[in-house]
Formats: C-alpha cells, sequence, structure tokens
C-alpha cells in the first residue's frame, strides 16, 4: 500500500474542447472558454484531479468563435479559464501566448470590451500588466485569488508565491 497511489490522478485523453456548445448570442455580452484545467497542484484543490491539466484551445479556434460573436452582435466578451494566464503555456496553442491572445482578440471589429478570469498570482507577466495599462477594450479589473497572507501557509498550500510576489504584481498593476 505504501508504494501505490492513493487517488487516482490520471485523466483520460480526449479532446476537452471538440464538445463545446456552439457559440450562440443571448444579448450583447458571452462567454468563452479559452483552456481548461490546472497544473499547480495547490495542496486544497481538487481542479487538477476532475479537470486534468492546463490544456489550451487552439489559438484559431478562439479567434474564429470570438470573431463570429462580434459578428453576431456581441459587444463583450470574458474568457475563461481556471488560470487564462497559463494560455499557451502548455504548447498547443502553437507559441501564442495569452498576451498575444488577448491582442489579437481585442483587434475585432465590433467588440467593445474583453474581460477575463480566473488569474493565478504567479503568472501574471510584465507584458499583461503593460496590456491592461494601454488596451482600452480590456476591462480595467482582474480577478486575482488572495488565499493567505502568510507565507508559511502559503507554502503548506503549494500555492507558488510568497506573500511580498502577491503585493509586487499589485504593485505593478497599481503603476
Amino acid at each position: 500500500l505504501q508504494n501505490r497511489a492513493q487517488v487516482d490522478i490520471s485523466f483520460p485523453e480526449i479532446e476537452k474542447f471538440d464538445h463545446l456548445p456552439p457559440a450562440r448570442v443571448e444579448g450583447a455580452s458571452a462567454f468563452v472558454s479559452i483552456m481548461e484545467g490546472c497544473s499547480k497542484y495547490c495542496s486544497y484543490c481538487v481542479v487538477p484531479y476532475t479537470r486534468g491539466e492546463e490544456v489550451s484551445r487552439p489559438f484559431d479556434d478562439v479567434l474564429v468563435e470570438v470573431a463570429g460573436l462580434a459578428d453576431q452582435g456581441v459587444k463583450e466578451v470574458t474568457l475563461l479559464g481556471q488560470n487564462v494566464n497559463a494560455y499557451g503555456q502548455d504548447g498547443l496553442a502553437g507559441e501564442t501566448t495569452f498576451v498575444e491572445l488577448l491582442e489579437q482578440i481585442c483587434a475585432i471589429d465590433g467588440l467593445l470590451r474583453v474581460r477575463f478570469l480566473t488569474s493565478h498570482p504567479k503568472d501574471v507577466p510584465a507584458e499583461l500588466i503593460a496590456l491592461l495599462g494601454k488596451e482600452p477594450k480590456l476591462c480595467p479589473r482582474l480577478h486575482l485569488p488572495l488565499q493567505s497572507g502568510s507565507d508559511a501557509l502559503l507554502a503548506r498550500m503549494n500555492r507558488k508565491y510568497t506573500v511580498a510576489g502577491y503585493l509586487d504584481v499589485v504593485q505593478r498593476l497599481r503603476a
């Protein structure tokens, strides 16, 4: 029993985005899934075990969906994922980063506002902060979860950042 896994963390090899419902408009805003899963393995979280590791949706598929929604009159899209900032880090979106995806989405005619959630405090690059400061279509808000103000507790949670690191992200965002 000592050498056997206590929890089955295998995840079936399926195409996560093959069975998304068709994009449809029910008003001026829409939600678009850009990735699923998480590879952070926080000690208290079941997401990697229930949804698998981070898997980015193909770049072109996201752009086609958002452009189609804009053509149907959608003015605002919210990009969804357990950790959207990690988009592209799995190599499944080609060489595209989350910032590059945002730039391309913001360039779509007819779209007025772009939101995204959820972000991980460890994955907030300077390029994302710069884009938030200059791109008028990006909502000037960032959902940045805060679990604890204690480095010892963050370490036990396996959050992979410190209080100082979190505060640094907040300071850079404010600047």
